[in-house]
């Protein structure tokens, strides 16, 4: 009786903010076609598919900071320390370890990913670490040999731009106004010096949002002017 009160009360739960048809469609799905009974296990399920549309890729087990309280409300249940969590998690029908193939995968102790997005993490970590080793094609040939084989230590922008020349990827990070766009225009204007091939050099500047993308324009723009 009170297993299924504690579903009674989940569905309330799904019923408001932050959740949507498409987590109460997916809860259903999983005790349909995974008969699946736990609460807690098809209340995660339902966090987990909310949390991807707040753009986060795992829900995190092992913090309730993201749990509504609506959630656990007159379920008569407590947010699972880690260890319970790991013998919830062991003890259901529809989570699993990669490869495994059900609908929610379990990763590093208490990351909780929708099965295709932990697929995606998969391919685009596969796909940086094929594109982290130095390339000697795009060695940068139009600063002075000295600056490319030992630039000056002190000058961390010229560090930046010499290094992000030689590497596919290279990751420039800092605090407002610490130099970031001054170093990728550094580098930018050096990669297209150093351009030696037959068709034009295609550079594609990207942002997380539109508000973000609209600053790095500006960004550069103002850079160029100066």
């Amino acid at each position: 009786m009170k297993e299924e009160t504690n579903i009674e009360s989940l569905k309330q739960a799904l019923r408001s903010e932050p959740f949507t048809a498409a987590d109460r469609i997916f809860v259903q799905f999983l005790a349909d076609n995974y008969k699946e009974e736990n609460p807690l296990v098809l209340g995660i399920a339902a966090l987990c598919n909310a949390a991807t549309r707040e753009g986060h890729s795992f829900l995190d087990l092992s913090s309730s900071e993201t749990l509504p309280s609506l959630l656990l409300n007159d379920m008569d249940y407590a947010w699972p320390n880690l260890g319970e969590w790991e013998r919830i998690v062991q003890s259901s029908t529809c989570i699993g370890k990669e490869s495994e193939g059900f609908p929610l995968v379990i990763a590093r102790r208490s990351a909780l990913y929708l099965n295709k997005y932990y697929e995606y993490e998969k391919i685009l970590a596969h796909s940086l670490v094929e594109k982290t080793a130095p390339d000697s094609i795009h060695s940068p040939k139009s600063l002075p040999r000295e600056k490319q084989e030992s630039p000056n230590t002190e000058d961390l922008q010229q560090v930046a731009v010499v290094q992000a020349l030689k590497n596919q990827i290279y990751i420039i990070s800092g605090g407002p106004g610490t130099g970031k766009t001054t170093t990728v225009l550094g580098y930018l204007t050096q990669a297209i010096l150093s351009h030696e091939g037959e068709n034009p050099l295609r550079i594609t500047a990207v942002a997380p949002t539109g508000k973000a993308a609209a600053r790095l324009s500006e960004s550069i723009r103002n850079g160029m002017t100066r």
